[in-house]
């Protein structure tokens, strides 16, 4: 995963799985701690909508300031 990183600029990449793993162009962190047994169905549709909205309003703050 960090090598894609790289290769797209230094983006961070999220992993979903039964390891979830986080990457940047330096480090790589894998989370395999169990949740709760009882999920709401959508908790990735949730986890991408927020990942956009953050990363729309860095670029926007980027753009503008």
């Amino acid at each position: 995963m960090r090598t894609v990183s790289q290769k797209l600029g230094g983006c961070i990449i999220f992993k979903k799985g039964l390891i979830d793993l986080i990457s940047d162009s330096k480090i790589t962190v894998a989370v395999c701690h169990e949740g709760g047994k009882k999920r709401c169905g959508g908790q990735g549709d949730l986890l991408a909508g927020t990942l956009a909205t953050f990363s729309n309003y860095n670029f926007n703050y980027e753009k503008f300031v």
